[in-house]
């Protein structure tokens, strides 16, 4: 069990935190849809599955997807990144420019595991993305409402830009970054976060143009 009150972390004192990644369900297999015309229109429109975009576990530090924002983001040799609020808007970590490689889908989601520690009732941490327009909040976790400290989360954000609405600009243009930012009022306020996922979704074949 996790310990009742946390000392200020440091590199020495950090507590050990191995998220523990629930086995993803096998889809049953359907049918092979029939090409009826009655039909035809119901197969074009089905969405696409999630294509993976990123996966960073970070066993090895933060890998080549992700840079530290702030001198208090830093990497746990146990395979996490601890983000310290540090009395104010706290340490984040930033994806490098993925620009390149969302363009083109309706909707992308974030998905994550998390560790929040000694947050105070509102504080937490937020998820937030900049595709060419200035930072947008998509997600704020709050102590009190949001989150448990000391309790393991597993997160997932979607992240929607309507772009021009045509193919194959839906979603982002020359930049697109994600960040996961901490809040809080002390530098004992602190977030684990491992096991982060992009994913993206691409239009049905009927909304390409």
């Amino acid at each position: 069990s996790f310990p009742t009150s946390m000392p200020t972390p440091s590199p020495s004192t950090l507590p050990t935190w191995q998220p523990t990644l629930e086995p993803t369900a096998v889809p049953t297999a359907s049918p092979a849809p029939s090409l009826a015309p009655s039909s035809v229109n119901t197969v074009l429109d089905k969405p696409y599955e999630w294509d993976v975009v990123l996966s960073d576990t970070f066993d090895g530090g933060f890998g080549p997807n992700w840079i530290s924002s702030h001198p208090d983001a830093e990497w746990s040799p146990d395979g996490q990144i601890l983000l310290r609020a540090d009395g104010g808007t706290g340490a984040m970590m930033t994806t490098e420019n993925l620009g390149s490689r969302t363009k083109g889908y309706l909707t992308l989601r974030l998905k994550f595991s998390a560790l929040p520690v000694s947050f105070e009732e509102g504080e937490g941490f937020v998820v937030e993305y900049e595709a060419g327009k200035g930072w947008v909040e998509a997600k704020r976790f709050a102590s009190g409402t949001d989150l448990v400290n000391g309790v393991p989360l597993q997160a997932i954000v979607e992240l929607r830009e309507a772009g021009n609405g045509t193919w194959p600009d839906l979603f982002g243009g020359e930049a697109f970054m994600v960040r996961i930012r901490a809040i809080g009022s002390m530098s004992a306020d602190y977030v684990y976060i491992d096991n982060v996922v992009l994913e993206g979704k691409e239009p049905s074949p009927s909304l390409r143009r």
